[in-house]
């Protein structure tokens, strides 16, 4: 999975949440995740592990086809950005 989408600030970079995410939809496909049980979102949700993945893959698959234009839309770029919180939090819980 392209990570293009995924800004290049020193955190993202230097802690390899570009590296996880690039490595979801193989694990998701090894059905890593279907045993698993819920986990936590950033804004307090709970949905199943492989659920969970499944969508913060779409989501990825949806920023990355938007036109560049789109980054002047201050909601889509707050959006973008809590995607990636709550990439960074199901890292934490997945490993």
């Amino acid at each position: 999975m392209p990570t293009e989408w995924v800004p290049s600030s020193p955190d993202t970079v230097a802690d390899g949440l570009g590296a996880w995410i690039a490595a979801l939809g193989d694990r998701l496909g090894r059905g890593e995740f279907s045993h698993l049980g819920p986990v936590t979102l950033s804004d307090g949700k709970q949905l199943g592990a492989e659920l969970a993945v499944r969508l913060a893959l779409n989501d990825i698959d949806h920023y990355k086809h938007l036109p560049r234009s789109w980054g002047n839309d201050v909601l889509k770029v707050v959006r973008r950005r809590l995607l990636l919180y709550d990439l960074q939090d199901l890292r934490q819980q997945l490993g």
